[in-house]
Formats: C-alpha cells, structure tokens, sequence
C-alpha cells in the first residue's frame, strides 16, 4: 500500500494483449490492489508514475505490527479500506450504468484534476472507450458549451 504525496499514478492491468487503465491517484489519496494486500495472493496490476511522485509505502508485516502496538492504526486502516471499498462501488456503478458520455462528464465534474495529469488515450482506456470515441465525446462536449 502506497500514500502518494505529490505526483500522479495510473494503474492498469493488461487484458487481451493491451493495457486497460483502471484507475488513476493522485496527490493525498492512497493506491493499493486491496484485494492483494488483503489475500496476499499476486497483484495483476501495475502502477506507473506519470510525473515525478513522492510516495510512502507501508507494507502489511509493519502495518500488522503498528495495528496490534496502537490501535488507533486499526481505526485508521478501517476508515481506509471503507474509503477504498466506496471508490470501488462508485466506480462499478459508473462503468456498468452509465453512457461513456455520461462516465466523462461524472470525470470532468468530479475528478477533473486527472485531465491535467494523464493522457487522453489513457482516460478513453478507463471508460471502456476507443480514442475515435473519446474525441467525438469532448468534440459534442465543447459544442455545448460554446
């Protein structure tokens, strides 16, 4: 598990022979393949900085340790894994209910910061989008707004 400070994140898991992006992090915000760090089984994902990151890994043995020493670490790392599972929910609902034009403008109004960071390519990859896609949906998105 990683708590990024500074920078940006993306992770993606290759599935069919390409990378498909599934999720990006970005400064204050931790990043972790949950179901991982929980079964200790091996991560399919990788992460990979896309600017310059300050990060600070902790690892489970000396979590483990902190939690059973100070259990407000135990209090702590619930209200991680409640915010994660959240994330996981409203990410779920957003790819399986609605429109791409729809999973854009939920992007653009609630995680815009992420247009800054990472590659137009990358986000059409995260809504289950073709490039082709992604351009007509920001060409019909400018016209509405002019």
């Amino acid at each position: 598990m990683w708590f990024i400070n500074s920078g940006a994140v993306k992770a993606y898991e290759e599935v069919d022979g390409s990378d498909r992006v599934i999720y990006f992090y970005t400064a204050n915000n931790f990043f972790s393949d949950y179901y991982c760090w929980v079964t200790g089984n091996r991560s399919e994902i990788t992460y990979q900085t896309v600017e310059p990151c300050e990060v600070i890994q902790i690892d489970y043995p000396k979590l483990e340790a902190l939690c059973e020493k100070h259990h407000i670490f135990d209090t702590i790392g619930r209200k991680i894994a409640q915010k994660l599972f959240v994330h996981e929910v409203e990410l779920r609902r957003l790819l399986l209910n609605c429109s791409a034009t729809e999973r854009y403008e939920y992007l653009e109004s609630n995680r815009s910061e992420i247009f800054r960071y990472f590659a137009l390519k990358d986000i059409a990859s995260f809504m289950g989008v073709t490039d082709v896609s992604m351009s007509r949906i920001r060409a019909a998105r400018a016209r509405i707004r002019t």
